[in-house]
């Protein structure tokens, strides 16, 4: 078994394909390797009864346990599965499977990669893979990313989703159905082995949204379906899953916990003075960071994503953001960029060939 991850660092277009007598070899070496794994899965056969006892036994590590779920709203709905950790790990177990993630081309000029995510199982040669294209973008104000570190860590993150899907695709339905009864019940172990009692545990669940969110105890009743008061071990698993995720940054807090929509007058900066906190003050720390955040969402273009950046560094500069804070505003912006420039690119296809 085998996980490769390429990432050639040739551009397109300017730099001619030079190929030395070592890259030449390396490739006649990655063919031959090829061959030799999918002989070596004929000759030798997983025994599935012993990679269930592996993976059952993987699964009892809390350290997986904890990174093993992800979790999002979508549609109203709370969507959880398995993280591309947890999949790639119930493939070393199961055995004989390759997979990876690979670089086919990049485009500096155009400020985009094209990239191939595939899995692969050596004794069924069940093959599946995705080809897809990942734009170089990610900062507010239009920017594009030209650091080779940037490109890497977006191109992994794009790529990392589609192996995922392309890793679970491959394995055995019930394999994967027992591994996710197996993570959750060492997760719900942990809550109910704890030294804490449930109820000192879910409090300082709940705490900790308040203080690093902003997010009061009645919105995590609605999103829990249920008052805190009747919470169990399942509902803290849960939210901790949701935690995991918000840390990872696969998910933003406005996502699962939306915040009123700002008006124009919001994102240019003539609107009424904002709202007090409680304690009669502005609005500084989670409260405005929130704030920004929806006006990043909201902004319509360019410009105006500008404006409202420039107005989270005077936050910043002034003490009213933490450095945490006003990155967490720069990635709504980043992300609300990426889809303007997504629609722009879209218009100028129809425009150019008059269908998309």
């Amino acid at each position: 078994m085998s996980m490769t991850e390429q990432f050639p660092a040739t551009a397109s277009g300017s730099t001619p394909d030079r190929r030395g007598q070592g890259t030449m070899v390396e490739q006649a070496r990655a063919a031959t390797e090829v061959q030799l794994a999918y002989y070596m899965a004929k000759r030798f056969p997983r025994d599935p009864r012993a990679a269930e006892r592996r993976m059952l036994e993987a699964c009892t590590r809390i350290e997986l346990a904890e990174a093993a779920f992800y979790s999002y709203e979508k549609g109203g709905k709370t969507v959880s599965d398995l993280t591309v950790h947890a999949a790639c790990e119930l493939a070393l177990t199961w055995g004989n499977t390759d997979f990876g993630l690979a670089e086919l081309r990049r485009d500096d000029e155009f400020g985009q990669s094209e990239m191939i995510a595939h899995a692969c199982d050596l004794e069924t040669n069940t093959r599946i893979s995705s080809t897809f294209i990942v734009p170089h973008l990610r900062t507010a104000g239009g920017k594009r990313l030209n650091d080779p570190r940037d490109v890497y860590e977006i191109n992994t993150n794009q790529g990392n989703r589609r192996m995922r899907a392309a890793v679970l695709k491959v394995l055995p339905r019930w394999y994967v159905d027992s591994a996710r009864r197996a993570l959750r019940e060492t997760l719900r172990r942990a809550v109910e082995q704890s030294k804490k009692p449930l109820e000192q545990q879910i409090r300082e669940a709940v705490d900790w949204f308040r203080g690093t969110f902003g997010i009061n105890a009645g919105q995590l009743e609605q999103w829990a379906g249920r008052p805190v008061a009747r919470w169990d071990a399942d509902q803290l698993v849960s939210l901790r899953t949701l935690v995991h995720t918000l840390q990872r940054g696969e998910i933003r807090i406005d996502e699962v916990f939306p915040q009123a929509k700002v008006t124009e007058a919001e994102i240019t900066g003539n609107a009424a003075p904002a709202a007090a906190e409680p304690d009669g003050g502005p609005l500084h720390g989670p409260a405005l960071m929130r704030q920004m955040e929806s006006a990043m969402r909201a902004a319509g273009s360019a410009s105006d994503l500008e404006e409202v950046y420039a107005r989270a560094v005077e936050q910043r500069d002034a003490g009213n953001l933490s450095v945490d804070e006003f990155t967490q505003v720069d990635v709504a912006g980043s992300q609300r960029d990426a889809e303007l420039a997504a629609v722009a690119e879209a218009d100028r296809e129809v425009d150019g060939d008059g269908e998309l």
